[in-house]
């Protein structure tokens, strides 16, 4: 696995220093392309903020991610599609999950997730 795709909950898991984030930071190699979106960047410090955590760690760890994926209107296209196709099968499926699961598809990373509702897909390991 040397492209990876972390959502929110893996990185909020990482920054927290729980048993899952210790997994999650065994797979930062230095071999492994990290990538991200700024949507992934605004949830992680969301999360901080209504926890009243400090910010700024997170956000130098993130803004350090050397593939920061911008939103296209491709990527928008297959959000799209895959949160329509999701929410048949997992009512609480989000927007934001669905813009992962197409960013990381587009990208050809394997998504890293703490979040059971990409359970099921393909290109998915739950930690």
């Amino acid at each position: 696995m040397n492209r990876i795709f972390f959502d929110s909950s893996a990185w909020i898991e990482y920054f927290a220093g729980t048993a899952r984030g210790q997994k999650i930071k065994q797979l930062l190699k230095p071999e492994t392309k990290v990538f991200t979106t700024g949507m992934i960047v605004a949830e992680v410090i969301a999360k901080h903020l209504k926890e009243g955590l400090q910010t700024e760690n997170a956000m130098q760890a993130l803004r350090a991610i050397p593939f920061l994926v911008t939103f296209e209107s491709k990527i928008g296209e297959e959000t799209a599609k895959i949160y329509v196709q999701q929410r048949k099968v997992k009512q609480k499926f989000g927007l934001v999950d669905a813009h992962v699961v197409a960013t990381a598809r587009a990208v050809n990373a394997q998504i890293i997730t703490c979040d059971l509702d990409f359970s099921g897909l393909s290109d998915v390991k739950l930690i």
